[in-house]
């Protein structure tokens, strides 16, 4: 089960009702945010919610092993993206968004520093995985400030419904939790 994590500036957290207001405006319905999603903007805050209070409060209280953070400031408790994770019998994958208002500040690459150190140090997983589209830079850019590494070796494609409706080629990168410090 996740825990709360604090970090310099933030707080990765369970889903706290009023969540759902600032992660609609800023990221689930922004075209923007969404553009390298694998789903649609959101039209309804209900829908945001939904997702909410699954992987980021079900999912906390039934001991599900895929999971979301809710990225919040630490002073204001304001929600500002997700961090999510999917665990795959000792390889886990994660996937990440934040709010377009909060993109820029490093908080994208605090908040997955701080999962990453949190699924060490609880012994969740030995191998996290991402990928992203091979023209999403800030994406890649946060995985490597992250210490991911590039994995040459395996090929993955996507579709983004937001850019088309054709399968664009990702990057994947890859981390051993055993050399994280």
């Amino acid at each position: 089960m996740p825990n709360r994590i604090e970090t310099e500036r933030l707080c990765l957290r369970k889903y706290q009702l009023g969540d759902e207001i600032s992660l609609f405006d800023t990221y689930f319905s922004n075209i923007e945010a969404t553009r390298y999603l694998q789903r649609l903007p959101h039209v309804t805050i209900q829908q945001t919610k939904n997702v909410l209070e699954k992987w980021a409060d079900h999912c906390w209280s039934t001991h599900n092993p895929d999971f979301a953070w809710v990225i919040s400031d630490k002073n204001t408790q304001l929600a500002m993206g997700l961090l999510y994770f999917f665990n795959q019998e000792n390889h886990g994958e994660i996937h990440f968004g934040l709010g377009v208002n909060f993109h820029g500040c490093g908080y994208m690459t605090e908040a997955l520093i701080g999962g990453i150190k949190y699924l060490k140090q609880n012994h969740v997983t030995n191998v996290i995985s991402s990928f992203c589209a091979e023209e999403h830079l800030a994406s890649q850019n946060v995985l490597i400030k992250a210490g991911f590494k590039l994995d040459k070796d395996k090929t993955h494609w996507a579709q983004f419904p937001m850019l088309d409706d054709q399968f664009h080629p990702c990057f994947t990168y890859r981390m051993e939790l055993e050399d994280y410090e």
